[in-house]
């Protein structure tokens, strides 16, 4: 009986310390009933013991997704996450009509061998797609995390494949037509009962577009297999929010609102990838020993093992080329120089970056500092690459419903596939309800198609057959008398030409130099991205007047590319 009291206690306690202290805990508690309770309005409180609101870590994979052209498994973690939490959606939003709230999820943190929560985001869906949320699993040895991706809104079937060779992706094998051509990475492709090589090629890059190319991701039921779509740039894609970390116990809340936003015009500086997660990362990752745990620079293609293209490095790479031919080796000499000076790198938490800017020190870097800020300071911001407008009513019913409508998806997926979502209240079962344990115990031999579960009608609409952005794809090859040597199977399918918000693209070659990033609405401030995030030549350190040195290759890696089976 005294066991019980204290521990009624102890829960009494916590709830009082996370009303006073922790931002959307009481405000979610009071409004629980009205279905989404309105976000709270003072700014997260960081300096309270066991809260942390991160300046570094996961970036939800809804706003930015590597792309995996081969067989990568993702990676176990040793402890069980967390019950689920109740995400309120903040009472602002980027403008428009098609941006849409996805709720976070628990992400792995290395260093503090514990989980952080990856709050959730405003997202501009690609034009024609809708979002599969992922979800972790129980696993040998461990938890694994089950990537989500996007699907076309028509499609109403998931395809599992057998697992897919190691890419065979090692970049360009010939100079570009011109200035104005992008790589499209090759990639494997089920023809006649087994894989056949499509080789990559080159194609007309768009100003303001992203070719994100078909790619797979691993599940308990096999390989989902996603054709190439167009996306944004990053400050077209909507509004990121910091990941924040709870002490552990009772100290996490059940609700929680984010207030502090990532900085996409400055994200380039700081950005990182992590394959064998699925995810990309922000901030402070400089130190030698995060190669050790697949946590590579995005600029480093073909440079690690198992990373062979980056679709975001593709696109600012050709944008950036004839803006700021020094781009890529500032970009280099200042992960060189970080990676040198670890007293000179950018903070971790928010306390921390406040305490950095308000020395007001002289740097030449000092522009980069305030990755992460308060949404009411963003708001206030006359370069912020985001237009943010107040959340009505009767759309935080909307959302609030699309919201449960995606957390149903991810279950009814996890059920369907033969995994165990976590959910609000629940840890992660060893098995579904509704699992297909007899088809699970072996690998798949052949592709399988399965329903996908009822998706919410959120983003564009559909119109006239073809989703609204996307002209149809043509057949024929990117570039007349330059078409590559195909495996068995169909000629390379050519990204096909995207609408811009402007309009249709012109039918002749559009200039690379015409357009700035486009934003969440084409024409919105439209240079401030481009102006933030030319970067500044690095402080000159070890090797002075010497290039930028290029990331080493794992042991076992040769020059061309990743390994291979």
């Amino acid at each position: 009986m005294k066991r019980f009291l204290f521990r009624v206690c102890a829960v009494g306690l916590s709830s009082m310390w996370l009303a006073q202290s922790t931002p959307g805990y009481a405000q979610g508690a009071q409004g629980q009933a009205a279905g989404l309770p309105s976000a709270p309005k003072a700014a997260p409180n960081d300096d309270a013991a066991g809260v942390e609101v991160m300046t570094r870590g996961p970036i939800h994979e809804a706003f930015a997704q590597p792309v995996n052209t081969g067989s990568v498994r993702p990676l176990v973690v040793p402890k069980n996450p967390p019950p689920a939490i109740e995400e309120i959606p903040p009472d602002v939003k980027p403008a428009g009509e098609d941006v849409v709230w996805i709720s976070g999820y628990w992400g792995w943190d290395d260093d503090r061998k514990d989980f952080v929560w990856v709050s959730g985001v405003w997202r501009v869906p690609p034009p024609g797609q809708r979002w599969i949320p992922g979800y972790w699993t129980e696993a040998s040895g461990g938890y694994q995390w089950v990537p989500g991706f996007w699907s076309p809104v028509e499609s109403q079937e998931a395809e599992y494949y057998p697992e897919p060779p190691a890419s065979l992706e090692q970049g360009p094998t010939s100079d570009p037509p011109s200035l104005d051509y992008a790589w499209i990475p090759g990639c494997w492709r089920w023809r006649e009962a087994r894989y056949a090589w499509q080789p990559g090629y080159w194609a007309l890059a768009q100003p303001d577009w992203v070719w994100m190319p078909a790619s797979y991701s691993w599940c308990p039921r096999g390989w989902v297999f996603s054709e190439g779509y167009w996306d944004y740039p990053f400050a077209g894609r909507g509004l990121a929010f910091a990941p924040v970390y709870f002490g552990g116990g009772l100290l996490r809340p059940r609700f929680f609102s984010p207030t502090v936003v990532i900085d996409t015009g400055i994200l380039s500086f700081y950005l990182f990838t992590r394959p064998s997660y699925y995810h990309y990362y922000f901030g402070d990752y400089f130190a030698a020993s995060y190669d050790g745990l697949g946590i590579f620079p995005w600029f480093g293609v073909n440079a690690y093992a198992r990373y062979t293209y980056d679709p975001l490095f593709s696109y600012y790479r050709w944008y950036y080329s004839s803006r700021d031919p020094r781009w890529l080796a500032n970009l280099q000499g200042w992960h060189r120089y970080y990676r040198e000076h670890a007293d000179r790198r950018p903070p971790h938490d928010l306390a921390a970056q406040r305490q950095l800017l308000a020395r007001a020190e002289d740097r030449p870097d000092s522009r980069f500092l305030a990755i992460a800020d308060t949404v009411q300071d963003w708001r206030q911001k006359a370069d912020a690459p985001v237009t943010l407008v107040p959340v009505g009513g009767q759309e935080k019913a909307k959302i609030a419903e699309t919201a449960r409508m995606l957390g149903d998806v991810k279950t009814q997926r996890a059920q369907l596939e033969g995994g165990a979502a976590i959910g609000p209240g629940t840890g992660a079962a060893k098995t579904a309800e509704k699992a297909p344990a007899a088809a699970l115990k072996a690998p798949l031999k052949a592709p399988l198609k399965a329903p996908l579960p009822k998706l919410p009608a959120v983003g564009p609409a559909k119109a006239g057959g073809v989703a609204p952005g996307i002209a149809p794809a043509p057949r024929t090859p990117p570039t007349p008398g330059a078409t590559p040597k195909a495996a068995p199977g169909p000629q390379p399918v050519v990204p096909p030409r995207p609408e811009t918000r402007r309009g249709k693209v012109p039918a002749g070659e559009p200039s690379p130099r015409s357009a700035p990033p486009a934003r969440v609405r084409a024409g919105q401030k439209g240079a401030a991205e481009a102006e933030k995030a030319v970067i500044p030549e690095p402080p000159r350190g070890r090797g002075e007047g010497s290039a930028p040195e290029r990331p080493r290759p794992e042991r076992g890696e040769g020059k061309g590319g990743g390994k291979r089976r």
